[in-house]
């Protein structure tokens, strides 16, 4: 039972696991007796007595810290000494700080957030990363070994603006659904952060394999709300943990701890009967409240806790995490472990036998969840066995067996579609080291619908199928990176109830020498050959080709290369395994020099890209760093069509084209060239039998021009235009190249799955209009953060292209999804290039042909 009432202490008994010297508390004035308060601080209060303990781990116990600038000076070894004290007591840190993780969620540490950490849509995902991370983000001693395996103890503290709680402590809570607090930084009331904070516990007891040490914000030295700030900490003391049955949650009283001082800012009360503690004294919890004030009495200058403030946190949490921690391992079950699913998928109502063990002797409160959804009809449930039904609702992902042990080995268990409206597919994908891969999905159906990701893998292992759950007329963003797993090769097969387009923008830093980014919408299906016009394996290019069998059986593989330098090159003997990826070295395969196209047949239908990385010289030795990446094209044409190009100053762009046949084909080229830049410009370009042709755009339409490109031949071919550059504008400067395969035809309708507006990408849309009549056409925005934006109207000339700026078009700030219809006039070619400085400053830009949807 907790004690509320006061007791007088008779003595004091301090048990500190660490250096007292490091603390330096500055000398103090005689000592009076005080009345303190003693309290319990977590859940399942029955196994106190066996496990209260404030000795250190024995074993080295892996810790994450998520903070911002107070947590960055109490951990600083000059500062508070936390993570110097941390060391001490056997405790491995880690932490997170501004910009940190997915979707930089580490800048976003208030109250509302935690709900975003912990049980907004993308939880699994930032706590996923935060379970993996190892890294320092700020600066303080730590043990020199990583123990290996995902932290253990989760700390989270908001910074003291947070203590500015507005709102009555007797308002009424309002529930999870409704709380305006949630996911954000206002309304900040106490009644909506006690909603924060009461939800949160639904996910903890979800993951009693960790232990949450959720810290209280400092207090203010402005006395406003500091009262509010008092009963809100006093409440997550002493009445949050009410009925939560779980030794894994432990508050500390942070605010608390720094109210009062040894008579001035600089003068600690440390280890004094009187003040305000937060500590183990006595073998139990003192939260005394009742020795000082409720604002801050550590000032620095600001509302920040000075050093001597921090270093008095420090001496009284150290004691409370140890007994917390021995409090969490004596109260564990071991977490149940799964060994068989049967069957692996199946539809709402199938029936599901779970083989393992550890999963209880009866259910009580335990649950097996199929990814987010619990199962709610159970036919059978013992130790080793349970049976149970597919609940409405569910997704395909993983599905784990959930005691009070904690949460088992997750299996993919797989919910069929009921049907299958569209279908892609990406042969290249890498999580490694210097590389990041997102999917960009654009639900293009006013109904919502359902994205089933399938990724393969290259090393063989079993995929993993996951979906997610698209509203209407939206983008969502996947994180492969999150999703496959780090340090894979991995490919990506995606089906839908719903027409659904994907692209997938990789971003890396290639061998640690050449930075950049590349994207590529994706295969509608697979096939048994795949085509190529642009390739090179000379100084400073590296050209992979990537392959993704997604077949039950081995596909036999042939490469024909067209070379400009000694025709046909033919290459046999390759393969790639039944549902795996493989991926060639084309200056291998093909050999070092060769500026060549390809032609690639299977035996079985594959999937085909070719990523090209490169430090690339030109006309000038400009060393432009960076990749660019195509699909392939199943089939030849007879036309291509490019909207975008340019000779301007810092590009260089060329047009490659290739012909696999055994005679010379005739191409014809027209260029129209930006408003007033001159008459379009036609040229004639003969190909000789298997080989290839690179055609420098400058030395065919001039230098400083704008230009689109409509290219067609009497005989099927192929045609791509690689684009290298510097580019310059309003303060981003990137460099590299992108690729892209023409559009064989106008269309009616471009769809476009990644966009990005946010600072440091720039992005713009070229629209081609090659017809002798003006084009209307409307753009419509699909954002991920204001939803559909309204649709914009314009007019295309006829024979001309217009560039959008679409970070002004649609406004800055937004991932978004495009779709170009054509409301009158002829169809036209759209075209979207983005350049960008990305996360850790890898420059470069991505371009794609739209998917052409027709009229």
């Amino acid at each position: 039972m907790r004690v509320r009432g006061a007791i007088i202490a008779a003595g004091l008994f301090l048990f500190v696991v660490m250096s007292m010297a490091a603390l330096s508390p500055p000398p103090r004035e005689a000592r009076a007796a005080g009345v303190v308060a003693v309290t319990d601080f977590m859940g399942d209060r029955g196994i106190r007595a066996a496990a209260d303990s404030a000795a250190p781990p024995r074993n080295p116990v892996k810790l994450i810290f998520v903070h911002h600038s107070c947590g960055e000076n109490w951990l600083s070894d000059d500062d508070g000494g936390l993570g110097k004290a941390l060391r001490d007591n056997n405790y491995f840190v880690s932490d997170t700080n501004y910009g940190w993780g997915p979707d930089e969620i580490g800048s976003s540490t208030d109250i509302g957030h935690w709900w975003s950490w912990f049980r907004g849509p993308s939880s699994t995902s930032y706590t996923g990363a935060l379970y993996a991370e190892s890294g320092q983000h700020s600066s303080y001693s730590r043990l020199a070994s990583d123990p290996g395996g995902e932290n253990e103890i989760v700390m989270f503290k908001s910074c003291f603006p947070n203590s500015a709680l507005e709102g009555s402590p007797s308002d009424p809570v309002p529930p999870i659904a409704s709380n305006p607090l949630k996911g954000g930084s206002s309304p900040l009331t106490v009644a909506n952060a006690k909603g924060i904070y009461i939800d949160l516990l639904e996910y903890f007891k979800t993951r009693r394999d960790k232990l949450f040490i959720a810290v209280t914000a400092p207090p203010l030295r402005d006395g406003t709300y500091a009262a509010n700030a008092r009963a809100f900490n006093n409440w997550l003391v002493n009445d949050w943990l009410d009925g939560y049955p779980y030794p894994n949650v432990f508050v500390f009283d942070f605010y608390n701890v720094l109210t009062s001082n040894g008579g001035s800012a600089y003068a600690s009360d440390f280890g004094w009967e009187t003040g305000n503690h937060h500590r183990w004294l006595n073998g139990a919890v003192q939260h005394k409240t009742d020795g000082g004030g409720n604002t801050l009495a550590y000032p620095s200058g600001d509302d920040h806790p000075n050093y001597v403030g921090n270093q008095k946190a420090t001496g009284e949490f150290l004691p409370l995490l140890n007994v917390a921690y021995n409090r969490f391992k004596a109260g564990q079950v071991p977490a149940p472990v799964i060994t068989g699913v049967s069957p692996g998928s199946g539809s709402a109502g199938t029936q599901v036998t779970i083989t393992g063990s550890g999963f209880g002797a009866s259910r009580g409160e335990s649950h097996v969840a199929f990814g987010p959804v619990r199962a709610t009809q159970y036919f059978e449930w013992t130790d080793a066995r349970i049976r149970c039904a597919v609940p409405e609702g569910a997704l395909s992902g993983w599905l784990t067996v959930v005691t009070a042990g904690g949460t088992s080995n997750p299996f993919n268990f797989v919910v069929p579609l009921d049907v299958v409206a569209s279908s892609c597919y990406f042969a290249e994908g890498y999580t490694g080291e210097g590389f990041q891969e997102w999917l960009c999905l654009l639900n293009r159906d006013p109904a919502p619908s359902r994205a089933q990701v399938t990724y393969l893998y290259a090393d063989g292992s079993p995929p993993f199928t996951v979906d997610y759950p698209l509203a209407g007329d939206s983008r969502t963003t996947v994180n492969v990176n999150q999703e496959a797993g780090a340090g894979r090769d991995v490919s990506v097969r995606l089906e839908s109830d719903g027409e659904v387009v994907a692209e997938r923008p990789m971003y890396f830093d290639y061998k640690g020498k050449w930075d950049g980014g590349h994207d590529v919408v994706g295969a509608a299906s697979p096939a048994e050959e795949w085509y190529f016009a642009e390739g090179y394996t000379g100084e400073g290019f590296e050209e992979w080709i990537c392959v993704l069998n997604p077949g039950d059986a081995e596909a036999a593989l042939t490469f024909r290369f067209q070379t400009e330098e000694a025709g046909e090159q033919v290459r046999v003997g390759y393969a790639v395994p039944a549902r795996s990826r493989k991926t060639f070295n084309a200056n291998e395969v093909l050999g070092a020099g060769f500026q060549a196209s390809l032609a690639v047949t299977s035996t079985k239908p594959v999937v085909v890209e070719r990523p090209m990385y490169f430090d690339y010289l030109g006309r000038g030795a400009h060393h432009w760093e960076g990749g660019h990446c195509v699909m392939g094209t199943p089939a030849l044409a007879t036309s291509f069509y490019f909207a975008e190009g340019t000779t301007r100053e810092g590009f260089e762009a060329w047009i490659t084209l290739q012909n696999p046949h055994d005679h010379p084909i005739t191409v014809e080229a027209a260029y129209q060239l930006g408003p007033g830049q001159g008459n379009p410009v036609e040229r004639s370009y003969e190909v000789g039998a298997g080989s290839r042709l690179t055609v420098f755009a400058a030395d065919e339409v001039g230098y400083g021009k704008d230009f689109s490109a409509a290219l067609s031949s009497g005989e099927p071919f192929l045609a791509e235009r690689p684009v290298y550059f510097a580019y310059e504008h309003a303060g981003l400067a990137a460099r590299g190249g992108h690729c892209v395969i023409g559009a064989e035809a106008p269309a009616g309708e471009w769809l476009f799955a990644e966009g990005y507006t946010g600072s440091s990408f720039q992005q713009w849309m070229c629209l081609q209009n090659p017809s002798p009549e003006d084009a209307v056409v409307e753009v419509v925005y699909y954002t991920q953060e204001a939803g559909e934006l309204p649709a914009r109207t314009l007019s295309v000339p006829a024979r001309a292209r217009i560039t959008l700026p679409v970070n002004e078009h649609a406004g800055p700030g937004y991932q978004l999804s495009t779709r170009v219809r054509v409301t009158s006039g002829p169809d036209i070619v759209a075209e979207r290039p983005m350049y960008f400085s990305y996360g850790p400053g890898w420059d470069g830009g991505h371009d794609v042909v739209g998917c052409a949807v027709g009229d």
